[in-house]
């Protein structure tokens, strides 16, 4: 629906309305997005707080561990300190070790290897003993037992750097040290488990470790019970070398490397986690809070990742949007409301004007106009219109008087059109079949033309034809007469040659014997010699009668020649005459085709004059049934 086809009232309302709407929509909006940003930025707030706290205390827990691998590591070093004298016995280190070890149900196992004789100088007395392997050397890791006590097995590969750097690295680093996640025999099975370690030193000197182990299930069950997962949080553990230790998200993922993972951002990651960064994330619909743990003194941090949704943090902040939204809605149907009836009060004297505009409409110019209006802007128009409904009362009968008028002359004019056009077409008539005859006439002598051309063509090549023919007999009267020297010659040859062979038949004869075979050779050339003559005689005689055969079809091409020639000129004639026929034919058709063009063009113009006339008295009879409306 367009606002032009509204009234007055309507259209004031909605600009006015829609003034109001855009200036309560604005005020609502700049409201709810500050109030929005804010509780965003606090529910951020609140959450990296949260990170931070249980970041604590899942340090707090595995700090236990290691505060109490320290404490026992701390007592051992007095060994050290004051000597084997006063030591206390390694039955009673193991002890030690196993208080520690059950006083917590969630330790998994404990602890105590010393560098060779360091602890009391008497390896070579505990050779294979409970806690010792065949060295002696003091290596014993403490494990819970079924009955509720605890059992003492030697420890295994601590020999070696890349098996134990539970060993290896708190010596290197002579300081407290969280292994990544290894698999250990405990009792016989393999157990995935991480170790926190404590240096054992003595007058800075590096004596051994000791520790405290925990499951990787321990610190997944940690994790796993934390309330934050109410809201639909997401928790890791990653240890420092980016080894998942725990995955609220995907339990799949324990034990896997962030390289197997994330293979397109390990490196990133892998950096802010062995720089200790605390990092905050909003780029996805997440917040992601990833928080650095020292655990005891250990330079190598782990990290713990804390993912809380973007809609669980920002649904303060909508339900803060839907409110004020709502306020901001009742706001302007009171404010609409109030404007429509202050509004409708101001324009009521428009509604007179309206009438008015209709019975003028409806072609009554004969309205009364009512003087009872205001001397504001609407009387201004008031007095504008009936001034106006003046004029054209005065307009429209001058337009009647006129109309009439013109109705006569166009009916005159039609009648006057259509005369001539039926005269121009007969006209265009006449020309057509004019037209038409000529265009048969300059066909017919065209195509004399082009005959009398080709015959002219043929005669040419007739009499060329003739002189070659004359001269292809002279030439073959020339060949025989040469062919019939040649044949004399060769019967004056087989006649030596038969002479010779009479001679030779005489001498073979003399010869007697000796000259029978010669006699023989001498007797079949002197029949090739009759028979080249016989032959000889015979085209001779052929070529006599070619000759005269020849001389006299040389004869007739001779008489036949002028003859053909004197027709070629006569066609030659003919064909110029029909050229200049057909040219001035052809002219006489241009000019009747030219004629026959204007003839047909006067015709059409003749046709939509009287076309024309026709239309302009239907307009003026409808101009006058038009003006018939208006009430005068």
């Amino acid at each position: 629906m367009r606002l032009k086809n509204n009234s007055i009232l309507f259209k004031l309302s909605v600009l006015v309305g829609g003034g109001i709407f855009i200036l309560v929509a604005a005020m609502v909006l700049f409201s709810t997005l500050n109030a929005r940003k804010v509780a965003i930025e606090n529910a951020k707030a609140e959450a990296i707080a949260v990170s931070n706290n249980y970041a604590d205390q899942i340090k707090h827990k595995m700090n236990k561990a290691m505060l109490s691998a320290r404490a026992i590591a701390d007592g051992f070093s007095y060994v050290a300190i004051s000597g084997t004298n006063t030591a206390i016995s390694r039955e009673q280190a193991q002890k030690i070790g196993g208080q520690v070890l059950l006083s917590d149900p969630d330790y998994l196992g404990f602890t105590i290897c010393f560098e060779p004789n360091a602890f009391d100088g008497r390896d070579n007395q505990f050779i294979n003993k409970p806690g010792h392997d065949a060295t002696g050397r003091f290596i014993s890791y403490l494990t819970k037992s079924e009955n509720g006590g605890y059992v003492v097995e030697p420890l295994i590969d601590y020999n070696d750097p890349e098996k134990a750097p539970w060993y290896f690295k708190p010596k290197e680093y002579k300081t407290d040290f969280v292994t990544e996640p290894v698999y250990y025999p405990v009792q016989g099975k393999m157990v995935y488990m991480v170790s926190f370690m404590a240096p054992i030193l003595g007058n800075g000197r590096f004596l051994g470790v000791t520790g405290i182990d925990y499951t990787i299930d321990f610190i997944q069950e940690l994790v796993s019970k934390s309330p934050l997962l109410e809201r639909g949080a997401r928790i890791s553990i990653l240890s420092n070398e980016g080894v998942i230790t725990a995955s609220t998200s995907d339990s799949k993922q324990i034990g896997k490397s962030l390289k197997e993972v994330y293979p397109d951002s390990y490196s990133k990651q892998i950096s802010d986690i062995k720089g200790g960064k605390e990092i905050v994330d909003e780029s996805t619909d997440w917040l992601d809070v990833f928080v650095p743990i020292y655990i005891g003194d250990s330079k190598l941090p782990w990290q713990v990742r804390l993912s809380i949704p973007m809609s669980y943090i920002t649904a303060n902040a909508k339900a803060m949007m839907w409110y004020q939204i709502s306020i901001g809605l009742v706001m302007m149907l009171i404010g609409v409301t109030l404007l429509i009836f202050f509004l409708r009060r101001l324009v009521s004297p428009l509604y007179k004007l309206v009438n008015v505009t209709k019975s003028v409409a409806e072609g009554d110019l004969s309205v009364q106009m009512d003087d009872n209006i205001p001397n504001d802007e609407i009387g201004l128009v008031y007095l504008s219109m009936r001034n106006m409904v003046d004029s054209l009362r005065e307009m429209i009968t001058n337009i009647r008087e006129a109309a009439e008028s013109f109705t006569q002359a166009a009916s005159q004019m039609s009648q006057g059109s259509q005369q001539l056009s039926e005269r121009t077409n007969e006209q265009a008539s006449s020309v057509e079949e004019i037209s038409s005859s000529m265009e048969e006439m300059t066909a017919s002598i065209q195509q004399n033309a082009n005959n009398a051309k080709e015959t002219e063509k043929m005669s040419f090549i007739a009499a060329e034809g003739g002189k070659k023919g004359k001269e292809s007999v002279k030439s073959a009267i020339d060949s025989m007469m040469l062919i019939t020297e040649k044949i004399n010659i060769i019967t004056d040859i087989a006649f030596q040659t038969n002479i010779l062979a009479l001679n030779a038949a005489v001498e073979a004869a003399r010869a007697g014997e000796h000259g029978k075979g010669f006699a023989v050779v001498a007797a079949e050339v002197r029949k090739l010699a009759e028979r080249s003559r016989a032959a000889a005689d015979e085209i001779s005689q052929f070529s006599s009668t070619s000759v005269a055969t020849v001389e006299n079809a040389g004869k007739q091409f001779e008489s036949i020649v002028p003859q053909i020639e004197k027709t070629a000129e006569l066609v030659q004639e003919i064909a110029a005459s029909s050229m200049e026929q057909n040219a001035g034919a052809t002219q006489v058709n241009d000019s009747i085709q030219q004629l026959n063009q204007l003839t047909q063009h006067n015709a059409s113009l003749a046709e939509e004059i009287a076309s024309s006339a026709e239309e302009l008295n239907s307009q003026a009879q409808q101009l006058i049934h038009m003006v018939e409306r208006f009430k005068i």
